[in-house]
Order: C-alpha cells, then structure tokens, then sequence
C-alpha cells in the first residue's frame, strides 16, 4: 500500500467513524482478524521509523464498536 493510500484511509476512517467514550471488543466479535490488524501497527510503525510520518493514531471500528 503507497503512503498516499494509506494516508487517504487512515483519513477516511477518522471521518467515518464517530468516537465517543466507547471501550473496545475483542477483533473477533466485530469479525476482524487480530493478525490483520496487528499488521497495521507494523506499517506504521515501519513509516514512523523511516521518517514517512511523524507519528499516527489509528482507531479501528465496525459495526459500531471499536476493535
């Protein structure tokens, strides 16, 4: 996935979802892989390191519920 990819998806999701004081659910129950989503940590991570971005947050949620 390029930069600009992920950039423009990181921007979407902090549009589309509207966060509220919401604890989280395990990735399973929403029918997220845990494994997937630890790889999204590991790009970031990666482009943080190399000096891509200056630091992220990233908030995953479906079906109304954060993962």
């Amino acid at each position: 996935m390029t930069r600009t990819r992920l950039l423009a998806l990181c921007a979407a999701l902090m549009v589309a979802t509207p966060v509220a004081a919401q604890s989280t659910v395990p990735a399973q129950k929403v029918g997220l892989s845990q494994e997937r989503l630890a790889r999204i940590g590991t790009v970031l991570n990666g482009e943080i390191e190399k000096g891509n971005l200056p630091g992220a947050v990233l908030l995953v949620a479906r079906r109304g519920e954060i993962a």
